[in-house]
């Protein structure tokens, strides 16, 4: 994979991706995954699930503009074969799952009028 880079966003999250400039200050990031590394006693373990609703989504990506983004730094080769292989897994899984909501219309459809139907008002959790 070319290109993968580790972002942390000025929210704090930390994402992984393959990431291209594609204008001045705006990056198209493919796949991205939402990230969180974790200590117990002295071991590190690593979480890693998709950044973005893919099952409702025609496409795994996002344009992100230069001024979310905190840094990016490049990932160790380990790292970025784990991400690879997290987002093969990922895919098959959702594959194999039937879970690409975008290829079934009625479930689209389904999904988008819920959506419309809810009063934001009545749903915030804060």
């Amino acid at each position: 994979m070319n290109n993968v880079k580790i972002i942390r966003l000025i929210s704090g999250e930390d994402i992984i991706s393959v990431i291209e400039e594609i204008d001045e200050g705006l990056y198209l990031l493919s796949s991205p995954m939402i990230f969180d590394i974790g200590h117990r006693n002295q071991s590190t373990h690593i979480s890693m699930g998709h950044f973005l609703p893919v099952q409702v989504m025609q496409q795994n990506e996002m344009v992100l503009h230069f001024k979310d983004i905190l840094f990016m730094v490049n990932p160790t080769e380990e790292f970025m074969e784990y991400y690879g292989n997290s987002v093969d897994k990922l895919k098959a899984s959702n594959a194999s799952n039937g879970d690409d909501v975008g290829s079934n219309p009625e479930m689209m459809e389904f999904l988008m009028q819920s959506l419309d139907d809810l009063d934001p008002k009545e749903h915030i959790k804060h």
